[in-house]
């Protein structure tokens, strides 16, 4: 099966219920939407129904655990030295700059 005709219907039906969610509450009452808040929970509303075949209601503790993951990985990454690392940042950035140009 080609992979929008699996992604296109779940991705039209999570948006409409955010959608919904939308006409019904906030926007109803005349309040202001975090429009990145639930853009996020939207894509992780995808991402569940598409590759779990669940919610992210549902599995929104798993998706919280990966975030302080993230987050302790990133700065574990900063706190272990390695001899010479200093360099391989202004080589990459070196690197991606001529690319770039």
């Amino acid at each position: 099966m080609i992979f929008g005709q699996v992604m296109l219907p779940t991705m039209a039906s999570c948006t409409a219920a955010m959608m919904e969610q939308w006409k019904l509450g906030p926007v109803a009452q005349g309040h202001d939407i975090d429009v990145h808040a639930e853009f996020k929970r939207l894509t992780a509303d995808i991402i569940a129904h598409t590759a779990f075949g669940s919610s992210y209601a549902e599995g929104k503790r798993v998706f919280e655990l990966q975030h302080e993951q993230q987050i302790i990985l990133h700065k574990s990454f900063y706190s272990v030295y390695i001899p010479g690392m200093r360099y391989f940042k202004k080589i990459y950035l070196t690197h991606t700059y001529i690319k770039m140009y």
